[in-house]
């Protein structure tokens, strides 16, 4: 290799790495945390910046017939991702034979992982996929053939198991956050960001990032202790530096212009939980 080319090379892995804060040439072991971090993404704001995606098609598309998974899905917090992180900072990715996978070329791996193409078959038949994780359950599957090799692979679960405790993990957080109701009530308006904070930090900090300027709330992060059994256990609080929204006053909350039936309906019923609450 001449000296100019290797010069070039280390260019390039510099800004690759300093871009991404990833290193391809890094062996993770799978197993090898302390945490999770679950982040729940805003679909119209991500939609806005990708409108042609197969997720974003498919809410548009159901909030315009009044579906109500996909209603569901346009007016609350949906799964981006349950990561496994280092407590000191930093996460593994690409653990062990899924470093192969790390460089943005396509995952010969997953073609060959029946346990991965089982857990694709378990989400497409499974609705509340469609509600909680959109972007797992559209046509391409984007999410999970990302979220899998990056993320899944370094926990000790398999795929099947690792996005049945990420779809668990979304409905623990809306449980203990009031069914987001606070969000769901400020559709197309703006919310005080202390009272948004209260709202989701009932058992622990959250780190909530805002699209800069215009304030439009991006995604919510929770974070967990790794249990014994190597999944999320109890709650613990978020690092700041994922944190945007808090030294805002106001946090917006973007919305679809359809709003059916179905809306209406589950706002009454969130209602009708607190009051027996």
């Amino acid at each position: 290799m001449s000296k100019s080319v290797l010069i070039l090379s280390c260019i390039l892995l510099f800004f690759t790495a300093i871009t991404f804060g990833e290193n391809c040439n890094t062996k993770f072991q799978s197993n090898d945390f302390d945490e999770y971090l679950l982040q729940l993404s805003w679909a119209k704001t991500f939609c806005s910046t990708k409108p042609n995606s197969p997720q974003c098609q498919m809410i548009e598309h159901g909030v315009e017939i009044d579906d109500e998974e996909l209603e569901w899905a346009a007016s609350h917090p949906t799964l981006h991702g349950l990561w496994p992180q280092y407590s000191q900072g930093g996460y593994p990715y690409f653990c062990e034979e899924y470093n192969s996978c790390c460089r943005g070329k396509s995952c010969q791996l997953l073609q060959q992982d029946s346990n991965f193409k089982k857990a694709l078959k378990q989400i497409k038949n499974n609705q509340e996929w469609e509600k909680y994780g959109p972007g797992f359950f559209a046509g391409d599957n984007f999410l999970a053939t990302h979220e899998w090799p990056k993320h899944g692979s370094c926990t000790n679960m398999g795929p099947v198991e690792y996005f049945a405790t990420s779809l668990e993990t979304v409905k623990r957080v809306e449980n203990s956050s009031g069914g987001f109701n606070l969000l769901f009530s400020n559709l197309g308006k703006s919310v005080p960001t202390a009272e948004l904070y209260e709202s989701l930090e009932k058992e622990g900090r959250v780190a909530v990032r805002c699209n800069r300027g215009s304030g439009e709330l991006k995604d919510i992060s929770f974070c967990f202790k790794k249990g014994d059994d190597g999944k999320p256990a109890e709650r613990v609080d978020c690092d700041s530096h994922m944190d945007t929204c808090r030294n805002r006053e106001e946090v917006y909350i973007p919305a679809y212009e359809a709003s059916g039936p179905s809306y209406q309906t589950e706002n009454e019923n969130n209602e009708n939980e607190e009051e027996e609450l």
